[in-house]
């Protein structure tokens, strides 16, 4: 078989996995491949995020709801945008296929946040937010330091 030929059959390979492949499974396999961790680091922070928030894990990916539910998604999403090289499209599609716009809205207003704001919503939000970034900080130290991410 030809080169060409190969890298042919090969694409229309790839075509046919994309098709009928769900998205965040195929994300979820190229991590894998890519970064073993990034599961370990994904997984840990939608764990504490849920668990400061008071909501499911899949509440936080999945669900379309305001409130708690909202501020757990956000957080959760500049986590992974702070701690992991991921696109905002990766983010995105993690979170149920939330555009990449959508990601980066969210991202600008999480950064918008200060511990000196005058609402307590918001200073709630920011403390929480900044809790969790120390520990994922701390969580992705400690495996730094067994040499699980290079």
């Amino acid at each position: 078989m030809s080169k060409k030929t190969e890298t042919n059959t090969l694409i229309l390979l790839l075509h046919q996995i994309l098709n009928t492949m769900d998205v965040n499974k195929l994300i979820a396999k190229l991590q894998e491949i890519k970064e073993p961790e990034f599961k370990n680091i994904i997984d840990y922070i939608l764990k504490t995020t849920s668990g400061k928030f008071s909501v499911s894990e899949k509440d936080i990916r999945f669900s379309t709801k305001h409130g708690v539910v909202s501020d757990a998604k956000k957080v959760s999403i500049i986590l992974l945008k702070i701690h992991l090289p991921l696109s905002e499209i990766q983010i995105g599609r993690f979170f149920g296929g939330k555009s990449r716009q959508a990601i980066n809205k969210c991202i600008k207003e999480m950064n918008q946040l200060s511990p000196d704001s005058k609402h307590k919503y918001e200073k709630e939000l920011y403390d929480k937010y900044s809790e969790l970034n120390t520990e994922v900080q701390k969580f992705k130290n400690k495996l730094l330091s067994q040499n699980k991410i290079k």
